[in-house]
Order: C-alpha cells, then sequence, then structure tokens
C-alpha cells in the first residue's frame, strides 16, 4: 500500500502525495471518518455528474409522476356536526 507522507513547511502541515495519487485541480475538500482523513478533489464544473446519470424504470417515472401530480382540492368536505350536539 502506498504511504503518504506528512512535513511541516513554514508553519503548514504538507502532506506528499505518492506517484499516481496526484490530483488535478486547486483544491481538495478534507473530511474525517473515523480515524481516517479523506481527501477528496473539488469539482470545478458539473461534467462529473455525467458520468454518474442513468436511464430510469418505468416504476421510478410512474412514481415520480404520481408523486409531482397535484391532489384535486375538496371545495365542499363534509362537516361534521357533532360537537353542537352539546
Amino acid at each position: 500500500m502506498p504511504l503518504a507522507k506528512i512535513s511541516n513547511i513554514d508553519g503548514r502541515l504538507v502532506i506528499i502525495l505518492p506517484d499516481g495519487y496526484v490530483q488535478d485541480g486547486v483544491e481538495l475538500s478534507v473530511r474525517r471518518h473515523g480515524n481516517a482523513l479523506i481527501l477528496e478533489p473539488v469539482a470545478a464544473d458539473w461534467e462529473w455528474l455525467n458520468g454518474i446519470t442513468t436511464e430510469l424504470d418505468s416504476e421510478v417515472l410512474s412514481n415520480a409522476a404520481a408523486i409531482n401530480t397535484p391532489k384535486p382540492i375538496d371545495l365542499n368536505p363534509p362537516v361534521n356536526l357533532e360537537f353542537l350536539n352539546c
């Protein structure tokens, strides 16, 4: 397993990545997961999204249509008058 080196240069913590792990771009996001320190490239555009799109099946499409279909409003709802029989 390749290892990264951690150095302190001019008071800043620097992580030196092994060959093959260098990322294009200017920034990496940093987060922790347990003891792991996770570095992920920050996308400069939305092009990365094209790689994860997929066709939706008919069940997903019909469920989406059902969710987005407005329900009819009953303008004359039944009135419960039981509370008047005091």
